[in-house]
């Protein structure tokens, strides 16, 4: 049971990985970064940076998945 949840973490890491590389580097999303950065200062720089989008992608991500160890108690 844990080694599954472990590897499902471990899924979803690598998936917010890739994604926030992609979000961040990408091309051909260069109109969404800029888009953000023109509504608001902010979005536009944690839309550019790799390492706040990772941030905020996991956060939410566990907020949404929440695994097995974060479940509350009762």
């Amino acid at each position: 049971m844990l080694l599954l949840s472990l590897a499902k973490i471990l899924f979803l890491v690598l998936a917010i990985t890739t994604g926030a590389i992609v979000l961040t580097k990408s091309v051909m999303l260069e109109g969404l970064r800029r888009r953000a950065d023109a509504i608001w200062v902010k979005a536009g720089y944690a839309v550019k940076c790799t390492f706040c989008m990772m941030g905020w992608a996991s956060l939410l991500a566990g907020g949404v998945y929440r695994p097995h160890f974060l479940q509350p108690p009762f």
